[in-house]
């Protein structure tokens, strides 16, 4: 299924967002019923199909797959993993564009918040001592 997935990138990256939904549907339902819907294969899956959507306008949609990327990888990654930010970033923009500003500012927070709790936890680990 990765060479499935790879086919939807190589559409997204030429602007074919039918087909790359084609494919990343293809991959999302092998990997859901391989992997699981709570394993990170999958979980590039749900974030590939919010991209396409996103690109294509369909905000709803985008939020969907954002957030089921978003809340596996709070279970499984934490809450200050970069995917984590990442996808918290994605769902702001998005919410940005539908004009729900209050949400999208919430996310960006939770965005901002993981970042600052990875670099905060990075540098407690940078101490003299540390280093060996």
């Amino acid at each position: 299924f990765i060479p499935i997935s790879n086919l939807g990138h190589i559409y997204s990256k030429l602007g074919n967002w039918n087909e790359a939904l084609h494919y990343h549907r293809m991959a999302l339902e092998v990997r859901e019923s391989v992997l699981g819907k709570e394993n990170l294969d999958t979980v590039r899956s749900y974030s590939s199909m919010g991209y396409v959507f996103f690109k294509k306008c369909d905000w709803d949609e985008a939020l969907l797959y954002y957030r089921m990327a978003l809340e596996v990888q709070q279970t499984v990654l934490g809450k200050s993993h970069g995917d984590t930010a990442k996808s918290h970033k994605s769902i702001a923009v998005v919410l940005s564009k539908k004009g729900a500003w209050n949400e999208a500012l919430r996310h960006h927070r939770m965005a901002l918040e993981a970042r600052e709790a990875r670099l905060s936890s990075r540098s407690q680990n940078d101490t003299p001592g540390s280093f060996g």
